[in-house]
């Protein structure tokens, strides 16, 4: 019986460093959603220097270190490509921030900063992060647009880069109720509401 104890030691001390490993891999990746938050507060800040109190928009970017965005004067006017990297303005040549949903109607495809909920983005990443086997994953930018087919509305999506699959992959959430999509989800609602519209 007394071999149990040294049993348990030596088994202790073999997963110890694995242990530490992802203590440490899930702390970086708390630390790398605070710097992606930190430069989207940043990137709002210029945004609105430069274009004034909450500018339309049709796309937004961000990770940690650049965010970019096509601007709009008016609803109905052309979008202007911005980049904004490691907090200063760069060259937009040779670069193109393209729209989901390009011949969507303008009335769907604009909004303004303000609509971009930074405390309903910021529970979701910690409702992802709650899940431990999803602890460590990278979250590794947010896109915000209208995307069309099958979603129809205006969506941001979480680019996730999962340390245990290397797969990518990618949350969507409607933009106004924070609700996450999925593709067979979404398919099923506008099915649904096209039978209720036959029904009528």
């Amino acid at each position: 019986m007394r071999a149990w104890p040294a049993l348990l030691l030596v088994a202790f001390a073999a997963t110890a460093p694995a242990q530490d490993v992802r203590t440490i891999q899930i702390r970086e990746a708390q630390r790398a959603d605070e710097r992606t938050f930190a430069y989207f507060a940043r990137f709002r800040t210029a945004l609105t220097a430069r274009f004034g109190n909450d500018p339309l928009l049709s796309m937004l970017e961000w990770s940690e270190q650049e965010a970019q965005a096509l601007v709009h004067a008016h609803a109905d006017g052309p979008g202007e490509l911005v980049i904004f990297q490691t907090g200063k303005w760069i060259s937009t040549d040779g670069r193109e921030l393209k729209p989901w949903a390009p011949h969507a109607p303008t009335s769907m495809t604009r909004f303004r900063l303000s609509a971009v909920s930074e405390p309903m983005l910021r529970e979701k990443f910690r409702a992802y992060r709650a899940q431990p086997a999803k602890a460590a994953d990278s979250l590794a930018g947010v896109k915000v647009g209208y995307f069309g087919k099958p979603f129809d509305r205006l969506v941001a999506q979480i680019t996730v880069i999962g340390m245990a699959s290397f797969g990518l992959s990618a949350i969507v959430l409607d933009l106004t109720t924070g609700q996450e999509l999925g593709v067979a989800g979404a398919t099923a609602d506008a099915r649904a509401k096209r039978e209720a519209a036959t029904r009528k």
